[in-house]
């Protein structure tokens, strides 16, 4: 009786099927004690039907580096845009909607806080348009008319 498997009843099992089962199910969990619930995380975790794709640290640092480039984080980004262009470059192209929408974002975050634009307020009203558009919030409000070019270096608005 070296290499069988013995059931409860002390006899060797007639089939395979027969130990398999005896292998424990699983069962849901049990509610805490105190209140509270158990979220569901079947909206967080990858479809069992698609393969797994690998989430490294890398793509943590991605998620990271897209809020820290706005964040006011007193730093000159362009020695930094080559490495990042194609760390977002490469990221776009991931299997996970996440680190896709973070390379997406840290790409405009990368260009905003690297271009000389001079005009926080149009910049703001872009992105705050484009995110309302994207989120699907309404119509964006309308764009303000552009400004008039003065060749002295100067930029005045144009009355509506």
């Amino acid at each position: 009786m070296c290499g069988e498997a013995v059931t409860p009843t002390g006899s060797a099992p007639a089939t395979p099927q027969e130990v398999r089962a005896e292998v424990p199910q699983p069962r849901p969990l049990p509610m805490p004690e105190y209140g509270g619930f158990f979220a569901l995380l079947t909206e967080y975790l990858p479809d069992s039907s698609q393969p797994i794709s690998g989430f490294h640290r890398c793509n943590v640092a991605v998620m990271l580096l897209c809020d820290v480039v706005l964040d006011g984080v007193e730093l000159d980004w362009s020695i930094h845009v080559p490495l990042m262009l194609h760390i977002v470059f490469l990221g776009m192209d991931h299997t996970r909607w996440i680190v896709h929408q973070h390379c997406r974002q840290l790409l405009l975050n990368l260009l905003v806080a690297v271009a000389a634009h001079h005009d926080h307020l149009t910049v703001a009203r872009t992105l705050l348009a484009s995110r309302s558009q994207q989120l699907g919030l309404g119509l964006p409000p309308p764009s303000p008319a552009p400004p008039a070019p003065v060749f002295t270096g100067q930029y005045t608005l144009k009355p509506i």
